[in-house]
């Protein structure tokens, strides 16, 4: 189906991504996404499935405030935020997601001292091949869990740089 609802981003058109039952809905306008969220309830109708506005979300990315228009989903309005989840990764209307970086790292610190605290990580006696393996394998993977996603400023590639320093030391 041709149709103009779809955005332009950094090249890439598109207007609809998911994951099992989430939903992330692009548009250009608010006037575009009316007709999106019409063309989904339609859908929602033909083939008995109930979306549920209650957790649905319309985040706002450049515009300005007076873009942000009453927009309903079967029947309710939907709640206007600056920033969403989706899929385990924040997005906020700026792209840089430092939401999501701050909240990587926690995760990455709290997994660091569960290891220090079960396998003694830090101990002299700990073969540093295994300590570099540990880190790499339980550690890192949490660190760049949907980084891939961000855009990441020179300073915070400088946490993530000064906490793996501090976690290898």
């Amino acid at each position: 189906m041709k149709t103009d609802l779809v955005a332009e981003i950094e090249g890439i058109k598109t207007g609809i991504l998911m994951y099992a039952d989430d939903l992330l809905l692009i548009t250009e306008s608010t006037k575009k996404m009316k007709k999106v969220l019409q063309m989904c309830e339609e859908f929602g109708i033909r083939n008995e499935i109930r979306f549920n506005p209650s957790k649905t979300q319309i985040m706002r990315i450049n515009g300005t405030k007076k873009d942000e228009v009453k927009l309903e989903l079967c029947g309710e309005e939907i709640e206007w935020v600056k920033k969403i989840k989706y899929l385990g990764v924040w997005i906020d209307g700026k792209s840089f997601s430092k939401e999501h970086l701050r909240e990587r790292r926690m995760s990455t610190w709290r997994a660091f001292y569960l290891l220090k605290t079960n396998l003694d990580i830090n101990s002299k006696q700990l073969n540093p091949h295994l300590k570099a393996y540990l880190l790499k394998t339980y550690v890192r993977p949490i660190t760049y869990y949907g980084i891939e996603n961000c855009r990441i400023s020179e300073s915070e590639k400088k946490k993530i740089q000064t906490m793996e320093g501090l976690m290898v030391k």
